[in-house]
């Protein structure tokens, strides 16, 4: 009788699977996000000007849905509420806000979030929901009954999510790694919209800048980590993303990489928690270095 059964569910997963269609979500410069859901789905989709946008996909009766957004809020918000305040407001902190206040306090208010962020449970109706954060871009669906809810984590769990844009491979003999353009969507990193594509020769200006002001720059801020200096950056494998600061100067911030394959670089840009060393930012217009952060400590110097 349970072979039975294993074989009736096996042709209904199966079944299930016939009946899937893939939908995309691209907008701006922002990942491409990608996720196989049923057929027979009515879309609906939000946006705000040029800068956010989320897809519903509903079914049936209206009442359980998938979503892809980019909102800050998404349609699990009051669902991840009743999880508790902690929980609530480390889902959907305010980075520039809680950079604000470490400036101003000097201490880590809330940890930072992961590149990659799941919460699931039961609404008060006992309906199933489940959130997926993913660097910028929220996914999940809703109001899913229990019977039900097998079938549709499967599909949840087929999302993809690439990044557009051009990805430029810079081989010098001093400095090897990846530029990201200004459509690359680059995750757990700011910025979004004043994200600029880089010239090869405003990255080797970089490298200039940050080879000649390293020693003194670590001299007068008391650095500690043996590794970050001069005759080390050679060491190091790059990741570039160019933006305009608020005076419209280009910045270049660097990611150092040292234990990762160079080719593995150019897939996307990596975060403290998925191995990066160290960062700095390049101002090219004051040739200035500033802002370095160090895997493990996250303090602006």
């Amino acid at each position: 009788m349970k072979r039975i059964l294993s074989i009736l569910s096996l042709l209904l997963f199966v079944s299930c699977n016939t009946n899937l269609t893939t939908v995309c979500y691209r907008y701006g410069n922002k990942p491409i996000c990608s996720l196989r859901i049923p057929q027979g789905y009515k879309e609906w989709i939000i946006s705000s000007g040029e800068t956010e946008r989320e897809h519903r996909y509903y079914y049936e009766d209206s009442s359980f849905f998938f979503y892809i957004s980019d909102y800050f809020y998404n349609p699990n918000t009051e669902n991840i509420k009743l999880l508790g305040d902690s929980i609530y407001n480390y889902r959907f902190q305010n980075k520039q806000l809680l950079e604000s206040l470490y400036e101003q306090y000097g201490k880590e208010l809330l940890y930072n979030l992961p590149y990659t962020f799941e919460l699931s449970g039961e609404s008060s109706d006992s309906l199933c929901w489940r959130d997926i954060l993913v660097g910028n871009i929220s996914l999940g669906y809703v109001n899913v009954p229990i019977n039900k809810k097998k079938f549709y984590d499967h599909c949840l769990d087929s999302y993809s999510i690439k990044a557009q844009g051009v990805v430029t491979k810079i081989n010098r003999c001093q400095y090897k790694g990846y530029s990201f353009d200004n459509t690359f969507g680059v995750g757990s990193f700011p910025p979004d919209y004043n994200q600029i594509t880089l010239s090869l020769s405003q990255i080797d200006l970089a490298e200039k800048i940050l080879k000649d002001s390293i020693e003194n720059y670590i001299h007068i801020n008391h650095t500690n980590n043996p590794d970050i200096v001069q005759k080390n950056l050679n060491k190091y494998h790059r990741q570039y993303v160019g933006y305009l600061n608020k005076n419209h100067e280009v910045v270049v911030l660097i990611l150092f990489h040292k234990h990762k394959r160079l080719k593995d670089l150019s897939s996307r840009v990596f975060g403290f928690r998925d191995g990066v060393d160290w960062c700095i930012d390049v101002n090219l217009h004051s040739k200035k270095i500033y802002n370095l952060k160090t895997n493990g400590n996250s303090r602006r110097r």
